[in-house]
């Protein structure tokens, strides 16, 4: 057992975003699963087994929550940021009701939702998010809002509006339930009114144009943004997340982060070229990075870029792995996570003993030949997961598949999904092909083909009962890759895909 095993009555104080700290208990052991509890106690120090004396469990009611609570299952070990406290007689007693499943994150992220309902949300903002949602009218649009709520110059936007003009943001105030927030357009008014409704804690925002962005203030806890030329950030301690997308070769992005970037989840999503974007300048200290899809991975440009990483995740796309000896750099790696890398030489892999952190490591999507390799080099790891495993002809088959890695989540589902977009780029490119000799021709042909290959995957999503928000949006992608071989605008695609699609 290592010190980071749950306990048994264990108490632990838990690290809030912002430096505050909150507490929870481990009420039982079953099964590779603790049973937890958090107190309904929070502090600006850790607590004491004493100052928990009097405490009671948590009871939620933020948002959506009806007086339940804060109790669920979690496996694995307890994060090392909390702090062991001792141990005392078990707060609850009994089994849970309905069992609830999660990960360790949730009881701090918890706590610090409620915290925020209880201290920082103005009743009047409480009011109007009991009351429901409004009707709106923006432009030509009227309709009724919810929790997450698009606005701009988008094709699936709710409230479409020109992405130059003002937007009218207090029309939104009828949005009662609004926490998420995504906008395309260039109006900066959205900082000033984000940061007016502390229940809004997320922001996407994109097609921004602008250069130096301020969300100090605001109650964000994720913030999505594309990248310019040039990006400059500032935001509160208490963001958990901050997506980047578009970053690389000839762009600048420097964050202000008041513990350059410890305890922040830095995602950059899509990176020019599939290669690591140049280092974000004023994280030096990041402790998460999920970075991709990727084509090629230079570990040494990530080691020398955010030397204090605690969790790694990287997205390859048919990914050439490279320099894993710079691992050994990631003093304080705990965990690191590749996905769909096919080109990897294990042999350079550092041994474990040079990554005295890590404890956990997953590979997902690579070579059968690597994964047994792998196996045998992590054998004595506490959590190892490879899963995925491909055979060369496989990966020949399926290298420029943009369904391959939906055999993740059902072999056979996976595999029928390959062969339909297979079959349909067999006929959108001979309808391509065709457009200029026999233009009538062509036109139905490529119309038959992108029929064909929507509603083989209605057909699938149903048979399977697989298919989700991710899914659905890798098979748009696809659906378009189709039409670019077809030669039909996109514009008369999307009809025909919004009249098809019914996953």
């Amino acid at each position: 057992m290592t010190d980071r095993a749950p306990r048994l009555h264990g108490c632990y104080a838990v690290p809030l975003r912002g430096g505050r700290w909150g507490a929870c208990q481990v009420l039982g052991l079953s099964d590779g699963q603790a049973d937890v509890v958090a107190f309904d106690w929070v502090g600006e120090e850790p607590p004491t087994l004493e100052q928990l004396a009097k405490a009671k469990a948590l009871v939620l009611s933020h948002h959506a929550h009806r007086e339940r609570v804060q109790r669920c299952y979690y496996s694995g070990l307890v994060p090392p940021d909390f702090r062991a406290l001792g141990e005392r007689p078990p707060l609850l007693s009994g089994e849970m009701q309905p069992p609830s499943y999660g990960s360790w994150a949730g009881v701090g992220h918890q706590l610090l939702l409620q915290w925020r309902w209880d201290h920082e949300v103005p009743r009047a903002e409480l009011e109007r998010y009991r009351a429901g949602d409004r009707e709106i009218t923006l432009g030509e649009t009227t309709a009724l809002p919810s929790y997450t709520t698009t606005i701009g110059a988008a094709r699936w936007a709710d409230f479409p509006w020109p992405a130059s003009e003002p937007v009218p943001w207090r029309a939104l105030d009828a949005a009662g339930t609004l926490t998420k927030l995504t906008y395309h357009g260039r109006d900066v008014g959205v900082i000033s009114y984000v940061a007016s409704r502390k229940l809004v804690t997320e922001l996407n925002w994109y097609e921004h144009g602008q250069s130096s962005l301020d969300f100090r203030g605001a109650s964000l806890l994720e913030l999505r943004l594309d990248v310019p030329r040039r990006l400059a950030v500032s935001v509160d301690a208490e963001l958990r997340e901050l997506t980047l997308s578009g970053h690389g070769k000839g762009r600048s992005v420097a964050v202000e982060h008041p513990a350059a970037g410890q305890e922040l989840q830095l995602h950059l999503w899509q990176p020019l070229g599939g290669v690591v974007p140049p280092a974000v300048k004023g994280l030096e200290r990041l402790s998460e990075l999920d970075l991709g899809p990727m084509k090629q991975v230079d570990l040494r440009a990530i080691a020398k870029a955010y030397p204090k990483l605690k969790r790694l995740t990287l997205r390859g796309k048919y990914a050439k792995l490279e320099h894993l000896e710079a691992l050994t750099r990631l003093r304080e790696l705990e965990s690191a996570t590749f996905y769909d890398v096919y080109d990897l030489d294990v042999a350079s892999l550092p041994p474990i003993g040079e990554l005295p952190r890590l404890s956990q490591v997953t590979f997902g999507g690579l070579r059968k030949s690597d994964a047994q390799l792998l196996r045998k080099h992590f054998a004595t790891l506490e959590h190892l997961d490879v899963h995925g495993a491909k055979n060369d002809a496989w990966i020949a088959a399926n290298a420029n598949n943009p369904l391959r890695d939906w055999v993740d989540d059902d072999e056979a589902f996976g595999e029928q999904a390959c062969k339909i977009f297979a079959k349909a780029y067999r006929a959108a490119t001979k309808a391509g092909a065709e457009k200029g000799a026999k233009k009538g021709k062509a036109a139905a042909e490529a119309k038959q083909a992108l029929t064909d290959f929507v509603k083989a995957l209605n057909k699938l999503a149903a048979k399977f009962e697989l298919a989700d928000t991710v899914r659905r949006e890798e098979a748009y992608e696809a659906y378009h890759q189709l039409v670019a071989l077809t030669g039909v605008s996109s514009k008369l695609a999307d009809a025909w895909w919004g009249e098809l699609c019914d996953f």
